[in-house]
């Protein structure tokens, strides 16, 4: 999951298979720290062992998430709650500083910064982030926040944290950027400092990046469109089967085979889009191919994306010639999602199970073996 910065480049990726063409807004509130640790250092003394920081953090989150569920109801549209990012091993504040501040600059279009953000180590990053990417900054009613007034709450902030010797280092530099006019500098200074630590695994490199999804989808809201990539029905009978594919002039068989799903796969992208305009689409393309993951890892990812994350599944037309989209439709039946056809019609699991025999014989027809569609039949043999 290595990117330039550690693994913060694929938690931003797989945000493409919901954000990109997207508008987003992220929401910066406090979580770790705020007026909340502000008001317990002043009433019990720094580092008091009766400062309850579980308890802050767990008052921040529920205020956090309130604002964001508010705000879905009253913008709709896609709305970031950094709260529902789990935390993560090893990582220190800054690796979220940079994760945070990467969406920020690549994805939004407006950042809210909630009441009180400024007593915040983090908030104060993201407004040094929102800043640089020119993006649309306001207040939880909407007013625009200008870098002058920014200052001001800031430095309102440094002043009662230094009263009770409560470190606010994140808020002078933001304020010193401000005013030295070197916001993208101070940006790039906190995005290079160090590589943030990788997941261990493949398991546990797939929960961080369904837990981030986590952070724009509603659980089990989307609608998650199923389309062969790597086979599908152009594996079996676009080309010859004899023909070696290998020294193709255009990239070989199956980078044609690629290329064809792929466009198809966005046609049908826009169109579910298009059909269901309030929906959270998620187009699994989007996501970059990640250093040594095998097709398995890609599998498993997408199923638990689907389990969490879907309300419903698009399947598209030939889904039943492809390993990935026939392990989706047996991940979604079982786990009782809406099942669509490429039309949006409903359809059932008996339909589904019959289209994939009737693909396994024509597959057989031609000599060849198709072990993943074999092992969604038998799968959901025990469910029809």
């Amino acid at each position: 999951m290595q990117g330039a910065n550690g693994c913060v480049d694929p938690l931003l990726q797989i945000l493409a298979c919901v954000v990109e063409g997207a508008k987003l807004t992220y929401v910066s509130g406090a979580i770790t720290s705020g007026r909340r640790l502000l008001e317990a250092c002043r009433s019990l003394g720094i580092g008091s062992p009766n400062i309850n920081r579980g308890s802050i953090i767990e008052s921040n989150v529920s205020e956090l998430r309130e604002l964001v569920a508010s705000l879905r109801k009253e913008l709709g549209g896609l709305i970031l709650d950094p709260s529902r990012l789990p935390l993560f091993p090893g990582w220190s504040q800054q690796d979220y500083y940079r994760t945070w501040g990467g969406i920020v600059r690549r994805y939004p279009a407006k950042a809210i910064f909630a009441d009180d953000w400024q007593y915040s180590c983090g908030c104060s990053h993201e407004y040094l982030s929102a800043r640089s990417a020119k993006i649309v900054i306001v207040d939880r009613f909407d007013q625009p926040i200008s870098d002058e007034y920014a200052m001001r709450l800031l430095k309102g902030a440094i002043r009662e944290s230094a009263a009770i010797g409560l470190d606010a280092t994140e808020q002078r530099r933001t304020v010193t950027a401000l005013e030295a006019g070197v916001v993208n500098e101070a940006v790039s200074e906190c995005t290079t400092l160090r590589a943030s630590p990788l997941p261990v695994n493949a398991a546990e490199e797939i929960a961080w990046l369904t837990g981030m999804l986590a952070t724009v989808i509603d659980s089990g809201s989307a609608v998650y469109v199923s389309a062969p990539i790597n086979s599908g029905r152009r594996k079996y009978f676009a080309l010859p089967v004899q023909e070696d594919s290998d020294g193709d002039k255009n990239g070989g068989f199956k980078a044609r085979v690629l290329r064809a799903n792929v466009l198809d796969q966005q046609q049908l992208v826009k169109r579910v889009g298009a059909q269901l305009p309030r929906e959270t689409i998620i187009d699994p393309v989007k996501l970059p191919p990640l250093p040594k993951w095998s097709q398995g890892d890609f599998h498993r990812l997408w199923a638990c994306v689907i389990e969490a994350h879907a309300a419903a599944v698009v399947f598209a037309d030939g889904w039943e010639y492809s390993d990935g989209c026939t392990l989706e439709f047996s991940t979604a039946a079982k786990a009782k999602k809406i099942l669509l056809n490429a039309q949006l019609s409903p359809m059932t699991i008996q339909e589904g199970v019959a289209l994939m025999r009737a693909a396994l014989t024509a597959i057989y027809s031609r000599g060849l073996e198709a072990r993943h569609i074999e092992g969604a039949v038998h799968d959901l043999t025990s469910v029809i």
